[in-house]
């Protein structure tokens, strides 16, 4: 149940949830309408909330450029990984992992274009919360009714093909492939380059660290790199390394991703015991993907990894930056597409689209980079679930479907935000919300 609140100052009326209070907070250009739960106990965590802020803007405006605008000034934090930039009636949702006060949360902003001004409207939520608040807090957006009208949207003109994202021009630049199939939207591929994984911890030789890591405790690898970053001595595991082992071999959830990149097998293992977790991962999709690896780099990259300890919200972001999980245009893919000439196209760019590719399939086609697999196994309840995508870059991740008998496959698009809730549900959420074991035919 909800009850209207009308924000005489932003000129619209929103439905305010049951046990949700409205008030305001000063800020330098104005005040920011928060609506929360009440009441809200530091037990509880992280309070979940909703803010309203208003910006006048000079005309012409559009969605494209307050959205636009918007996603510059996010990529410029360190500490956030935009995960998803899509199309919101008169305007753009901005959905986003961000690191604050020490809390991995999720951080959602439609930014909506009226005539004169840019209301803004942000839900943040800690990860946890994520999945159960989610479908709320869109609706409170969604429903919003206005005293002002939307911004119009302009017809594509030509000129705009060539702007820069970001500040400078009016109208951002547009999608010239797109804008041939209909659609007038922005050009997001600069994006992925900007949030390539960085790994962290420690780096090690793959073998001798996987085998520390989940070894009974006889005969363990007590190499001279171990003792170089703290895990071992010559006795024996150090208190950091007996912690690592500890959460790897008592982990209540194992998540494992197996990648390619051309020929290049990359792999991101997760361990998790509660709100702990360990990743062991070689270098990630988005340091790879757009490159044409070989030689040397085919056999030196999969033989080392990196240790991170982390907590298990923030193996999350670490996971979609791995993946390079992204803003992306999805397209609707109704083609079935071989499986061998799918595996080709991904080992050699050379690879042809079949000759009945719809133009989606074309440009989907033309911009596929790496393919992987991702397993979460419960170990408690013994629960599995997974699923097998293609990365197309800026037109996003497509599952494949189960394949036929003729050996074809389905591309069902996978857009960013859905991808998002997909690893919240798989790293974070409990198993009882999976939907069953992966389909071996998609591997």
């Amino acid at each position: 149940m909800t009850r209207d609140v009308t924000l005489s100052d932003l000129d619209l009326t929103l439905p305010v949830p049951d046990g949700w209070e409205v008030g305001t907070v000063p800020a330098g250009d104005g005040s920011v309408v928060v609506i929360a739960p009440e009441p809200w106990g530091p037990e509880r965590g992280f309070r979940p909330n909703l803010t309203v802020t208003a910006v006048e803007s000079a005309p012409p405006l559009t969605p494209h450029r307050a959205g636009t605008e918007a996603l510059a000034l996010v990529l410029t934090d360190a500490d956030t990984h935009v995960a998803a930039y899509d199309v919101w009636p008169s305007g753009r949702r901005l959905t986003r992992l961000s690191w604050v006060g020490g809390e991995q949360l999720v951080v959602v902003s439609w930014v909506l274009a009226r005539r004169a001004r840019v209301v803004t409207m942000t839900a943040t939520v800690d990860v946890e919360r994520w999945s159960s608040t989610r479908e709320l807090m869109e609706a409170v957006v969604r429903e919003v009714r206005w005293a002002d009208e939307p911004a119009e949207e302009l017809p594509y003109e030509r000129r705009w093909r060539r702007a820069r994202l970001g500040p400078g021009p009016a109208e951002p630049r547009r999608d010239h492939d797109l804008v041939e199939l209909g659609e007038n939207l922005e050009d997001l591929s600069g994006v992925l380059g900007e949030q390539r994984f960085r790994p962290g911890g420690v780096t090690l030789d793959r073998e001798p660290a996987v085998a520390f890591l989940t070894g009974d405790g006889q005969g363990l690898p007590l190499t001279a790199e171990l003792a170089d970053v703290g895990l071992a001595t010559a006795e024996g595991p150090t208190e950091a390394g007996r912690r690592l082992r500890t959460i790897v071999r008592e982990a209540d959830r194992v998540l494992q991703v197996e990648a390619a990149v051309g020929l290049l097998p990359l792999s991101f293992t997760l361990y998790r015991r509660g709100g702990d977790s360990v990743v062991v991962c070689t270098d990630g999709v988005s340091q790879w993907v757009g490159t044409d690896p070989h030689g040397r780099v085919l056999q030196q990259v999969p033989t080392r990894v990196h240790v991170m300890d982390l907590s298990t919200v923030g193996a999350l972001g670490t996971l979609a930056s791995w993946l390079g999980a992204g803003p992306a245009w999805s397209l609707a893919v109704d083609d079935r597409v071989p499986r061998e000439l799918l595996t080709g196209r991904v080992q050699d760019p050379r690879t042809r689209a079949p000759g009945s590719a719809s133009p989606q399939l074309q440009q989907v086609w033309s911009r596929i980079g790496a393919l992987w697999t991702l397993r979460a196994h419960d170990v408690p309840t013994g629960a599995s679930a997974g699923t097998a995508v293609v990365d197309a870059a800026d037109r996003g991740v497509y599952q494949l479907g189960a394949a036929e008998e003729d050996g074809t496959l389905a591309l069902h698009a996978m857009p960013a935000a859905a991808l998002l809730d997909e690893l919240v549900r798989l790293v974070v959420d409990p198993a009882r919300t999976w939907s069953g074991p992966p389909e071996e035919e998609a591997s």
